[in-house]
């Protein structure tokens, strides 16, 4: 249930994030990237309002594909848009899962954004026997998935330039709340 959208952002928009993220302090937390959360870094509502419809429109579509009989949560909360920075022959995401832990098992739908083309993608594992295969980094495409332990992936270390993702997560919201 991996489903890609091209184009879904404009490339004037990936260069102005790129560009933003470029000049703004960077959370220096993670060895394995660099990362700014636009939630709490100030000024970036009119980029999250934008993004924040991108997910809306990606998501009508998930749902309308996937879940036929109207199982997926109306009620949720969207979590802060985070982007990272992964530098040539130095940082990558090794193999994970977005909801492994007491902290992130609310999450159940992730959407990561490729702002930038790059040589080095998303790497996905499937079950026993099944080859791992690698969604590629390509500007303004949105890649939408379940986060569980049942969609192992890594995002791949870049070699000729840097890369730039943008991500979020569906969570599973009280019934008195929703977005």
């Amino acid at each position: 249930m991996l489903q890609t959208y091209g184009g879904i952002l404009s490339p004037e928009l990936c260069e102005h994030l790129i560009s933003r993220f470029d000049a703004a302090a960077h959370d220096t937390t993670y060895a394995m990237f660099d990362q700014v959360e636009l939630g709490s870094s100030g000024g970036w509502e009119e980029e999250s309002a934008l993004l924040t419809i991108a997910v809306k429109k990606a998501a009508a579509h998930y749902s309308d594909k996937f879940d036929p009989h109207h199982i997926m949560p109306t009620n949720r909360l969207i979590e802060a848009f985070r982007m990272k920075r992964y530098e040539p022959n130095t940082q990558r995401f090794p193999l994970h899962g977005d909801a492994s832990s007491i902290a992130s098992c609310s999450r159940y739908l992730a959407f990561l954004f490729y702002l930038n083309d790059s040589d080095a993608g998303t790497r996905f594992y499937g079950a026993r026997g099944t080859e791992p295969f690698t969604i590629e980094a390509k500007r303004g495409n949105l890649l939408v998935f379940p986060p569980m332990w049942m969609f192992p992936h890594e995002g791949l270390m870049p070699v000729t330039r840097p890369k730039y993702i943008l991500s979020t997560y569906f969570h599973f919201a009280p019934e008195t709340a929703a977005f």
